[in-house]
């Protein structure tokens, strides 16, 4: 029976680490644009398919959207279509910005929150 196992923010920056996982945002074109984890996939939850993960299936996957809601169905979906275990970011986007987490902006400099330091990759 597969799994879906929430994660923290800490846990999903020590899978970055170790290069062991895709992360997946299901939140809509605009809402990524304007601001996501450096290194995520653009997948929303109505394009999840076997076609858009298949090639994903060789590390673990981990999910977030704003919140974590969408995210939990995008991860449902994709544990029943691949059979296997994946993850999901607790508390979204929202929570990885409230700890000061880097976040990429395409073309913008956005701020880390917790110190006066600008990132733009």
């Amino acid at each position: 029976m597969t799994q879906i196992k929430n994660i923290h923010t800490n846990e999903l920056k020590e899978l970055q680490r170790k290069n062991d996982c895709y992360i997946i945002d299901a939140r809509e074109p605009d809402e990524y644009i304007s601001g996501h984890i450096p290194g995520a996939y653009n997948i929303p939850l109505g394009t999840i398919s076997l076609d858009t993960l298949a090639h994903m299936q060789e590390k673990n996957m981990v999910f977030y959207c704003q919140s974590g809601l969408r995210s939990l169905k995008c991860s449902q979906k994709a544990a029943d279509l691949l059979k296997t275990d994946v993850y999901n970011l607790d508390g979204g986007f929202t929570e990885w910005k409230k700890l000061g987490n880097k976040v990429y902006a395409h073309g913008l400099w956005f701020p880390n929150h917790t110190t006066s330091t600008y990132y733009c990759w």
